[in-house]
Order: C-alpha cells, then structure tokens, then sequence
C-alpha cells in the first residue's frame, strides 16, 4: 500500500479505479504540475495577477482532492473562492501556507512517484 504523509491515498487509489500504477503515474503528473502553479502562486502579487493566481489555485485544488490531499485541496477551495470574491485579505493570510503545503505535496508524493 502506498502512504503519503496527509494524502489519503485510498481514496486516490480508488478514484482511479484501484489502480495503483496508473495512481503513482498520476503523482509524477501532479508533480510536473505544481512546479507550474507554484510559479505562479508565489509571484502573487507582484507578478501575478488575481485571476491568474485564481487559475493556479483552481487546478491545484482539483488535482490535489483527486490524489487525495484533500486539507491542501480544501484550502486551495477557500482561496479560489476569496479571490474569486476580490478578498485580497484572505488571500493574502493564506497564500503563504498553501506554498508550504504545496512544497511539502511536492516532496511526499515525488519521492513514491520516483520509485523513492
């Protein structure tokens, strides 16, 4: 069985038809992934605007609930729909602990998708 620290990887698993090569091929996806919605995430605001950080949260947030990260994924949730509602506020007190999580996803899950 495979375990991720703060993955549900049942869930994951089983979202995939119980498939566990096609989910550790999944993970090397998602990891490819978040190295491009971290980039972008982590330029807000300087770089990156509100409805670019909006798309990077929103992809993050589908990707990680269907591995199975669902805390990352719902506070993704909350972020999409702060800045969706122009709460720069929010946004602005959580953006920092999603890129934490976000690293730390990065670190787990590469290291099983790597054969780690």
């Amino acid at each position: 069985m495979i375990a991720i620290k703060d993955v549900d990887t049942e869930l994951g698993i089983r979202t995939l038809g119980g498939d566990e090569a096609l989910y550790i091929d999944v993970l090397g996806a998602f990891c490819e992934d978040i190295a491009n919605w971290r980039a972008v995430i982590a330029a807000y605001p300087a770089t990156a605007s509100l409805k670019s950080l909006t798309t990077a949260v929103h992809g993050f947030k589908s990707a990680a609930r269907n591995i199975g990260a669902l805390t990352a994924g719902d506070l993704a949730a909350a972020i999409e729909t702060a800045a969706k509602a122009d709460d720069t506020a929010y946004v602005d007190a959580n953006i920092a602990e999603l890129l934490t999580m976000m690293n730390d996803l990065y670190e787990r899950c590469s290291e099983v998708s790597n054969g780690g």
